[in-house]
């Protein structure tokens, strides 16, 4: 099946979604539900995985009820009915799609990750059976791994398992120390791209002759880039959306900011002025804007999702901004020596032609032409007209899907 039909065979019912629980039942379309900041996870009383379709909410109304729905959290877990904790769950094989819809190829199963450091990362997979291909996706700033359920979904159905985790300080890898929109107290950079590193071990090693992919998005594209650097002979192909034009000295001046941020109001602390130093222009093209977020993507439910979520959108502190200039920095600078770029790695970097950050692929045309320089002669640079930042969640999303998938298949 290729990606196109696989994506048109998805049903809402099998999609991450994010919704407002209101006083009536909960609709079995929803799979896990937590607050903002949980992180409890396992299994149910009988023996089933929590964690399929992980959704945030923002409660409103009394507590709900569904069939097969487990709780997880004040309560006590296990019991059946009436939610009343911060967390639940159903296990989805009690629940059956309804009669004549297409049943996915996979579904999304929760699992923990050891960092190397001993960090507890909050992974992913959708692993169809016998796949052909794996593909590792490295989620954006301010919003996490289970947006890409969607995405994942389609890929599963033609045959790509796919593999992910929240970065540090964003989604569900948070504890007390790392609260969301903060890497880590000391190298933070290096400690995230050694994540990736860690998950793509993992994901090797659960399919030792299956080639593994990589998928960095926004910020994660940054991180991807820095990780290629390093491991680039190790992947067998990677796609980068909507990464960022080379900045060059602006880095080293937004890096003095977030520091002065971050010793002014401490390293764990949001911080309102680098959002707005950051994105503040992101919407003037887009003037007279609907919201502040009309960059992301065409499409205003998926916007309005975005908004509404509470793991999305949030600032980050100046630490995670310090780290992430100055990382960025010294992916600029090696990426200036052609000995350093993967000359074999298949490359396909996708953007948007009204993509903000990207200056509309101004940064994809840069990378692509250093990779190409450096006697890389597998790069493929697509623009798609009219398409903002979050390619994967834009109006034409599908076509997106189709032609990274499709790719993908053509590599392995």
């Amino acid at each position: 099946m290729n990606a196109a039909d696989a994506a048109k065979q998805i049903r809402p019912w099998s999609q991450h979604q994010v919704i407002r629980v209101p006083e009536h039942d909960l609709s079995p379309d929803l799979g896990e539900i937590h607050g903002s900041q949980a992180r409890d996870r396992g299994s149910s009383a009988d023996g089933h995985e929590c964690g399929r379709f992980d959704t945030p909410v923002r409660r409103h109304g009394e507590p709900a009820t569904c069939p097969g729905l487990r709780i997880r959290g004040a309560e006590g877990e296990g019991k059946e009915g009436r939610a009343q904790g911060d967390r639940l769950s159903y296990d989805r094989s009690r629940m059956p799609p309804p009669d004549g819809e297409h049943v996915p190829a996979a579904s999304m199963e929760r699992f923990d990750l050891a960092a190397e450091d001993g960090f507890r990362l909050s992974a992913m997979r959708w692993v169809p059976k016998s796949p052909r291909a794996v593909l590792q996706i490295s989620h954006g700033m301010a919003e996490y791994a289970a947006r890409y359920a969607p995405f994942a979904a389609a890929c599963a159905e033609a045959g790509v398992a796919v593999y992910a985790h929240d970065h540090r300080g964003h989604g569900a890898s948070i504890d007390e120390g790392t609260p969301l929109g903060f890497f880590a107290a000391e190298d933070g950079w290096a400690k995230v791209v050694g994540d990736l590193h860690t998950m793509h071990e993992h994901a090797r090693a659960e399919h030792p002759n299956v080639p593994v992919f990589f998928l960095g998005h926004s910020m994660g594209s940054f991180l991807g880039r820095a990780y290629l650097l390093a491991h680039g002979g190790e992947v067998a192909g990677a796609v980068l959306s909507a990464t960022g034009w080379r900045a060059g000295p602006l880095n080293h001046v937004l890096r003095r900011v977030a520091q002065s941020e971050s010793h002014k109001h401490g390293p764990r602390t949001p911080s309102g002025r680098m959002t707005s130093l950051v994105f503040g222009t992101f919407n003037l093209r887009f003037l007279p804007a609907r919201t502040e977020f009309d960059w992301l993507s065409r499409d205003t439910t998926a916007v309005d999702e975005y908004i509404a979520d509470p793991l999305c959108g949030f600032s980050c502190s100046g630490q995670l901004w310090t780290d992430f200039f100055a990382g960025v920095s010294e992916v600029e600078k090696a990426e200036n020596d052609p000995s350093r770029l993967a000359r074999a790695l298949p490359l396909l970097l996708v953007v948007g032609s009204h993509d903000p950050v990207s200056l509309g692929g101004l940064g994809h045309a840069q990378l692509a032409k250093r990779y190409r320089a450096a006697g890389n002669v597998n790069v493929d640079d697509r623009r798609y007209p009219g398409a903002r930042h979050e390619l994967l969640h834009e109006t034409n999303r599908h076509e997106v899907w189709s032609d990274i998938v499709g790719w993908i298949q053509k590599q392995s």
